[in-house]
């Protein structure tokens, strides 16, 4: 069954689904909160909490890492391997690189909700992560 990424009309934030789908890739798709054929029944993602395996996000707590003006994220799920998102202005979206453990220490990590991860990294942090 294809992977697919639900984005709430309203609120904007994302959810991954799996749904029956004529295509065999992944794709975002907008439902509307109203309608009777959204995926939650109705109910806005906000309401909605994220669960994947593991996953953990964090910010440098030691000290504030930006990069193009936003703030820089870690990422890490279960005992998995670190990476760092950072926003790309002219590519206009999060990129990730693979962090060494040598590089990020727990001191240095700071774990932030998923409710204050912006919406397009969230995107980005799904898409990355599934299986």
């Amino acid at each position: 069954m294809p992977k697919v990424i639900w984005s709430c009309s309203h609120c904007g934030t994302v959810l991954p689904l799996w749904l029956q789908l004529p295509s065999g890739s992944a794709q975002l798709v907008t439902l509307d909160r109203r309608r009777s054929d959204n995926p939650l029944g109705g109910l806005c993602r906000a309401k909605v909490s994220v669960k994947m395996n593991g996953l953990r996000v964090y910010v440098n707590g030691v000290t504030a890492e930006v990069h193009s003006g936003r703030t820089v994220f870690y990422s890490r799920r279960e005992d998995g391997p670190f990476y760092r998102w950072s926003y790309d202005d002219d590519a206009r979206q999060w990129r990730v690189d693979r962090v060494l453990k040598s590089g990020v220490s727990a001191k240095m990590l700071s774990s932030k909700p998923w409710r204050d991860i912006p919406t397009g990294l969230q995107r980005s942090i799904i898409e990355h992560y599934q299986d």
